[in-house]
């Protein structure tokens, strides 16, 4: 495993050693990128906003909003958003020029900075509702259809977010797109509740957090609080009973806390738990093996060549992709390349797992080339794990050219495949339990089968004579 320096990235991560040529030549360029696409974004946001005040003064929303209360209330905080809104729009603390320092910091001296969040511009309505899908809460856009746009997203728009939504977007667009934004507002004070009312209770789950919190991107980031990060674990594991706590859930909570609050990064971890990635931390841990399956489908049919090769040298897809998907490739890929997928996967909800597969594809696809050269399934694994590390530019994984998926479908193959591997856990669970009875009454596993048959078969009649 390659040491870690002191040295760090725009997020606070530090750099491995052999990573420190590769991100300060990406670095110079991104940020060059960064400042001029700050200034286009800027625009692109102002029209899709107004595209946003044209669909609130429709004759046809109108119409379908005349049983809410006080409409025009909603639109003239909208029009008075909009004359504020470019005086408020965030520039980053930084320019092409700032030095490495700075960089790696974001204009701190003292290695420890203040979640991107507070860079982010004000919190509105109107602003959520111009990116924004299926409102799940009460209001003036409720009688939406469920999961469309409120505001068709430009093709401009689209485009930008398909390349990388800036720093300092990031939070209101991930809450925009998930829907979290409407559900912090709907449910305002659980997240508080939930911590106040456990605050001294102690579990298996909050114990294994305490020790998991210290060891996550242990000394490598200076942009949450790990307290933050407690508070959130502690909160999830509470609020969801049936997965608690999971190794894995911590990384993408930190994840979520260099852009975003507590509360905000609790919900959006509901979100990422719940939606994209179901059943990855129940106990049967079942969601990695069901979405193993599912690349594997899908590197058939997309990359036959390397599929067989895969198969001949005995790689199990799970091997890598576990690793890749378990928490959104942030531990697996250079972060902000990671959190450019996240832009992408935010973006397609609720269908944006399908995104975690297609860039699964297109890392593929790109190292095709080398994975066919490689004589067995460690070669391979290594080669995997060394270009990944290593790729700091997302515009790469862009000149793939993979067919998109379609999230239906994926969704499809994940109930097709959850009940195959369901049922095999439970004629695993047999087999062991057979072996367990076997040994114990000296029958043959053959003869408790057919006993544990025929018992099915036949109702018994217990000592009371009552049938079950």
């Amino acid at each position: 495993m390659t040491e870690a320096t002191n040295q760090r990235d725009f997020y606070g991560f530090c750099l491995k050693v052999d990573q420190i040529e590769l991100y300060t030549a990406f670095i110079e360029r991104y940020l060059q990128d960064l400042q001029n696409q700050n200034d286009s974004f800027d625009k692109v946001i102002m029209d899709q906003t107004q595209e946003a005040i044209k669909t609130i003064d429709s004759p046809e929303l109108n119409r379908s909003t005349e049983s809410v209360e006080e409409p025009s209330l909603e639109r003239s905080a909208a029009r008075n958003f909009i004359s504020s809104l470019s005086a408020s729009l965030p520039r980053m603390p930084f320019s092409p020029r700032t030095s490495m320092r700075k960089i790696r910091f974001r204009g701190s001296y003292d290695g420890v900075q203040a979640p991107i969040a507070e860079m982010s511009p004000p919190s509105s309505p109107l602003l959520h509702a111009s990116f924004s899908k299926s409102p799940r809460s009460p209001g003036f856009f409720a009688n939406q259809a469920s999961h469309c746009w409120i505001v068709p997203l430009s093709p401009a728009l689209r485009d930008f977010i398909r390349g990388g939504i800036p720093p300092n977007y990031r939070r209101q667009f991930w809450l925009g797109f998930t829907g979290c934004h409407e559900i912090i507002s709907a449910c305002p004070g659980i997240f508080d509740n939930i911590i106040s009312d456990h605050e001294h209770l102690v579990t298996e789950h909050t114990s294994q957090i305490d020790k998991d919190v210290e060891r996550t991107f242990s000394g490598a980031i200076g942009s949450f609080s790990r307290d933050s990060l407690r508070k959130v674990l502690v909160a999830y594991s509470w609020k969801n009973p049936n997965v608690g706590y999971c190794q894995g859930m911590n990384f993408i909570a930190a994840a979520l806390l260099v852009f975003m609050t507590e509360e905000e990064s609790f919900w959006m971890l509901s979100h990422i738990v719940e939606q994209i990635l179901p059943n990855y931390f129940n106990k049967s841990l079942s969601g990695s093996r069901v979405d193993a399956r599912i690349l594997s489908h899908y590197l058939k049919k997309r990359i036959p060549k390397l599929f067989k090769h895969f198969q001949k040298i005995n790689l199990e897809l799970s091997v890598f992709c576990t690793h890749w998907f378990l928490c959104l490739y942030v531990t697996a890929l250079p972060v902000e390349t990671a959190f450019r997928i996240w832009d992408w996967t935010f973006y397609h909800a609720p269908y944006g797992a399908k995104v975690i597969f297609e860039t699964a594809l297109s890392i593929l696809k790109l190292h095709e080339k080398k994975l066919l050269a490689t004589q067995d399934d460690t070669e391979a694994a290594l080669l995997l794990n060394e270009e990944t590390s290593k790729f700091f530019d997302y515009n790469e994984l862009l000149s793939v050219e993979i067919k998109p998926l379609e999230g239906n479908k994926v969704n499809t193959l994940r109930d097709k495949f959850k009940k195959e591997i369901d049922q095999e856990i439970r004629a695993r669970d047999a087999t062991i339990r057979n072996q367990e009875i076997s040994n114990l009454t000296h029958l043959e596993i053959s003869e408790l089968e057919t006993l544990h048959e025929q018992f099915l078969k036949h109702p018994t009649v217990n000592d009371f004579g009552i049938n079950f």
